[in-house]
């Protein structure tokens, strides 16, 4: 498992992908991951489908409410803690972080989603 808040999340996409800034040190990330991020940031990510095409399980988000696990209604926001599961992968001679199926957020963002006004210039006659 690795916490962090959440800078990015995009779920829509053929290459689904977390972004976290994690408390961890850059020298432990590269310990267990095999590569030295910056700024303590690091991108979990996996396909929508295999090799095959054959669709991949969907990802769950969950939270802790009375001492049971329940899915998450929302979406995943800027400024959430959460803990992912990862695994490490080895190919083509390269380490990659893969976005485990399970992501448990630990504290929602307080932060209050900005409301975008728009208005026009023209005036209706």
């Amino acid at each position: 498992m690795i916490a962090g808040k959440v800078i990015f999340a995009d779920f829509d996409s053929k290459n689904q992908y977390v972004r976290l800034r994690t408390d961890a040190t850059p020298e432990l990330i590269n310990q267990w991951s095999g590569y030295l991020p910056k700024d303590n940031d690091i991108r979990l990510s996996r396909f929508k489908t295999d090799y095959s095409g054959m669709p991949a399980l969907e990802i769950r988000i969950w939270e802790e409410k009375d001492g049971k696990y329940v899915r998450y209604p929302n979406e995943l926001r800027n400024g959430d803690k959460v803990k992912c599961a990862a695994i490490p992968v080895k190919s083509k001679g390269k380490i990659y972080t893969n976005l485990g199926r399970d992501i448990l957020v630990v504290q929602k963002s307080r932060k209050k989603k900005r409301k975008v006004t728009y208005f026009s210039d023209c005036e209706d006659n």
